[in-house]
């Protein structure tokens, strides 16, 4: 067998990207029209969806 190296990303890196993805441009109207509290909402979201990779 080969050992071949595997990369694997960061926790940061990865939920730098899950945010990266709920905070599109399309969304930005909606995070407008809603406030804090929907980026308080998406930042609970992304570190519970992450929180089985710690």
């Amino acid at each position: 067998m080969e050992n071949k190296h595997v990369n694997k990303i960061a926790l940061g890196t990865f939920i730098g990207l899950t945010m990266a993805l709920c905070a599109t441009v399309r969304s930005i109207p909606t995070l407008a029209a809603t406030g804090w509290a929907q980026i308080s909402y998406s930042i609970f979201a992304v570190l519970f969806f992450a929180l089985p990779m710690i």
